[in-house]
């Protein structure tokens, strides 16, 4: 059986006595697509048959800053991310949100509450372009999604 989904190469596999051939393959992104089996020779001839794979994975929807864009040094950024399902479109509750500020990690993530929502409170200590990010990983720490804000932090 020869396998094909687009962007993935997967290992064609061969058929067991009960005529059933299995795939396993690790898809680098998360997406809807059309995965298509193909049986070339045999008694049959060849025959193909298709199946819709539809794949759920956590999104960062938005990332704002309760504050606005601008602060003034010294002060606190509090930020706000909104995390839903990429399948359905609406919140996830109880999912860990990494935090990094300057693109140094920020201690502890924080956890969705069932609006979807987690918040992180970051101190502005130097003027200038902060770059805060809100980071979902999957069960293995891989990171699955990161939304980017930046607040401008000018002098007092």
């Amino acid at each position: 059986v020869k396998w094909d989904f687009p962007g993935v190469s997967i290992a064609p596999s061969k058929t067991n006595s009960n005529g059933i051939a299995g795939a396993m393959f690790k898809l680098p992104f998360v997406k809807q697509g059309l995965l298509e089996a193909v049986v070339e020779g045999g008694i049959g001839g060849w025959d193909a048959k298709l199946l819709v794979v539809t794949l759920d994975s956590l999104q960062v929807r938005r990332l704002v800053s309760n504050g606005g864009d601008v602060v003034t040094v010294g002060g606190t950024v509090y930020a706000y991310a909104i995390i839903v399902s990429s399948a359905t479109d609406k919140p996830v509750d109880g999912v860990e949100v990494f935090w990094f500020k300057g693109g140094i990690e920020q201690g502890l993530p924080t956890k969705t509450n069932t609006d979807g929502l987690t918040y992180k409170n970051l101190s502005a200590d130097v003027v200038g372009d902060m770059r805060i990010e809100a980071q979902v990983r999957d069960l293995h720490g891989t990171p699955i999604d990161t939304k980017l804000l930046i607040v401008s932090v000018i002098p007092r």
